[in-house]
């Protein structure tokens, strides 16, 4: 992560009431705990336990991705704005 990203997501994380500044803590869906459920955060600024590494982001990414792609989501997905750091 570049230091802009760095303080975004801690800007993030001081405002979710979260403490761990590494990252954003997700539950086991990728949800960013702390929100009403519609935020992910995945890589390097999703703290899931599993490693940082870039097979796990390619994985998390692709669980993300079908969750998008599900019509529970779809027409959510239609109205939402994106932060991609």
């Amino acid at each position: 992560m570049t230091n802009t990203h760095t303080h975004t997501i801690q800007k993030l994380v001081d405002a979710l009431g979260q403490t761990d500044k590494r990252g954003l803590k997700v539950d086991d869906c990728l949800r960013v705990e702390g929100t009403d459920g519609s935020v992910y955060a995945i890589g390097d600024v999703g703290l899931s336990g599993n490693p940082p590494t870039a097979q796990v982001a390619t994985q998390e990414g692709k669980h993300i991705g079908r969750a998008f792609r599900s019509e529970e989501h779809t027409s959510e997905l239609q109205s939402r704005q994106y932060l991609v750091c």
